[in-house]
């Protein structure tokens, strides 16, 4: 991974809530918007849904996370993390031992 890129992902990282998002969706597997939501307002790592959104798009946008939207009814958007996305999260969570 480029030097700038792996900056970029750490100052998203440092957002508050951000990083806590991120560990719970690796920890789920496979989480629905709903999901993540829920945990974020009860945590109180975020004030509004819209943190939730930003935090989810950009780590799909910075290829941490698959975004999976279903074409049934109701609609449901589901996120996992990619194998970069894997990667990152088992390098912070050994970082966290230290």
């Amino acid at each position: 991974m480029e030097k700038s890129k792996l900056i970029n992902i750490l100052g998203k990282l440092s957002k508050k809530g951000f990083y806590e998002i991120l560990l719970f969706v690796g920890e789920k597997k496979q989480v629905h918007y709903s999901e993540v939501l829920a945990y974020a307002t009860k945590s109180n790592l975020v004030r509004s849904d819209a943190t939730v959104t930003r935090a989810l798009s950009t780590f799909t946008g910075l290829g941490l996370l698959k975004r999976e939207v279903s074409q049934d009814t109701p609609i449901r958007t589901t996120y996992e993390l990619t194998k970069i996305g894997k990667d990152i999260v088992k390098h912070l969570k050994e970082m966290q031992g230290l």
